[in-house]
């Protein structure tokens, strides 16, 4: 589905309303723990407004808590700092660490950035042994599928459809327990990370008073790989940058809440210096700081809002079209109201120019986020966008130009006999209307003839 728009997907039938009832299981059981532990919280409210606050605070300073943090973080001989403004140069950096690093082997965590850069795809083109750490990308891997949720991979799957993959797989049976799954897939992973090179991860913020960079997983796959591996590549956006440590009070809590509905996430680890390895040796880390269109939605008074956004996908988790769809109808590393505003933003591809128009304006992603991010004014103005950006598809505009047109004049309108209308009309509409929806019959009659019948016998009628 690489080259498919959101409506593509829909008309074509690849999404499924199976898989969107999946999706949407997941979501009630999602909610059940958000609903248990937010509560932990006195004020959630006030939390929201502190977490705005922050970040707003650190996007509008964000040049020097970038430099503050660059002076704090390459204050030790095994690291260093690269800056990216697009996958090339992620491509060009991660290249040369390769080659100076001699890194064969590559262990890759759970990152949506990674994916939005298509790492994974090009360091396998480099003849490189790459495998993922996280259990829900390991799941994926199996049948080289996409993940659809930012935060769990396999949102759109249940453990019929997992247990059945692992009979085909690793022949396992097919009635096996999710804790059977977890414990297949860890094992596998661990052998993974013994023979690993080089561990390639994101990072949940960068912290710009002391240098560290911060991960919170659920797994401890990150953790695990990092006391393994010689050397570790972290790929973050610069919207990561977050002023102190303090921060991390609320940050950490309320990220594990609305990701996962947990009062805490199961490991988080800050790193300050650099960690040493079980065989006693420094590991190097290299960072890349990546820019990636996200310099434009600074400029934006309006777009720049979406730079506070923490990544836990509650967003998602209470979208209607999300849920009863699932993710994977979006086609982009960022499915649900995120994805919406990004895609347009910083792919500015024409096959999301649909994406912004998935939304039902409900205000439930606006209500949910815990950034105060208006998700909702964000989408009408990732509409405005894809207009202005002249990104809508040549077949848009001349269907458009087309009804005008012959809607200018009555004459025109009824020029034709119903049946050509008719068979016309389905022509150029039926790729944009879909299969689902039935397309509207012509009367037989135009209006012009029926007003005629209706007032026979009155004088001035046309």
């Amino acid at each position: 589905m690489e080259n498919y728009s959101f409506v593509d997907i829909l008309v074509n039938n690849f999404c499924s309303f199976e898989r969107g009832q999946i999706v949407k299981n997941n979501s009630e059981r999602w909610k059940k723990r958000f609903d248990s532990s937010v509560k932990q919280f006195s004020d959630v409210s006030y939390v929201k407004k502190k977490i705005e606050y922050s970040r707003n605070k650190c996007l509008y300073n964000i040049e020097n808590q970038i430099f503050n943090f660059e002076k704090k973080f390459i204050d030790n001989t095994n690291r260093k700092m690269f800056f990216a403004q697009t996958d090339k140069d992620v491509y060009d950096i991660i290249s040369r660490i390769i080659k100076e690093e001699n890194i064969s082997n590559v262990v890759f965590s759970k990152s949506n950035l990674l994916d939005e850069i298509s790492l994974n795809s090009y360091l396998k083109k480099k003849q490189l042994n790459v495998t993922k750490t996280n259990i829900g990308d390991f799941i994926l891997e199996l049948e080289h599928g996409k993940p659809s949720h930012i935060v769990t991979s396999t949102y759109h799957k249940n453990l019929e459809e997992i247990s059945s993959l692992y009979n085909k797989e690793f022949g396992t049976d097919e009635n096996i327990t999710a804790q059977d799954v977890i414990d297949i897939a860890s094992k596998k992973i661990k052998e993974n990370i013994k023979g690993a090179d080089a561990l390639v991860s994101g990072a949940n913020f960068l912290v710009s008073e002391t240098g560290s960079i911060v991960f919170i997983e659920d797994e401890g796959d990150i953790n695990r790989a990092m006391s393994m591996v010689k050397t570790h590549i972290i790929i973050a956006g610069m919207e990561k940058i977050i002023s102190n440590l303090k921060e991390l009070n609320y940050l950490l809590p309320v990220v594990s809440t609305f990701a996962t509905g947990q009062n805490l996430a199961s490991y988080i680890t800050i790193i300050t210096k650099n960690p040493k390895r079980i065989i006693g040796e420094n590991q190097k880390i290299f960072l890349i700081l990546v820019n990636k269109g996200r310099t434009d939605l600074l400029q934006s008074a309006v777009s720049r809002n979406i730079l506070k956004c923490i990544r836990c996908g509650a967003c998602a988790n209470v979208c209607p079209i999300y849920k009863n769809l699932g993710g994977n109808v979006y086609n982009c590393v960022y499915p649900g109201p995120l994805g919406l505003i990004l895609a347009t933003n910083i792919e500015s591809s024409k096959e999301y120019k649909d994406l912004p128009y998935a939304c039902t304006l409900c205000g439930k992603c606006k209500d949910i986020c815990p950034a105060g991010i208006d998700l909702t004014t964000l989408i009408i103005q990732a509409r405005k966008d894809v207009i202005e950006k002249d990104i809508h598809s040549l077949n848009d505009q001349e269907l458009i130009m087309l009804l005008y047109k012959k809607t200018l004049k009555r004459k025109r309108m009824n020029g034709f006999h119903y049946g050509f209308k008719q068979w016309r009309f389905e022509k150029v509409i039926s790729k944009q209307w879909g299969n689902k929806r039935v397309v509207p019959k012509f009367s037989r009659k135009t209006f012009s003839e029926k007003y005629i019948d209706l007032h026979k016998g009155e004088e001035n009628l046309i």
